[in-house]
């Protein structure tokens, strides 16, 4: 990691890098959630079933 005196640490450029990682990030959140729902979906037709 860059030191705290680093200039380009307190700004983040629009760089490839960063929209990876944010898209990466968005993406593993999605599916975590996709796979919560599955899951309570599951319990829920298990029980009523």
């Amino acid at each position: 990691m860059a030191g705290a005196g680093s200039p380009s640490f307190p700004s983040f450029p629009a760089e490839p890098d960063s929209v990876v990682v944010r898209s990466w990030w968005l993406l593993t959140n999605y599916r975590l959630h996709l796979w919560g729902v599955l899951r309570r979906s599951k319990v829920i037709h298990s029980v009523g079933a």
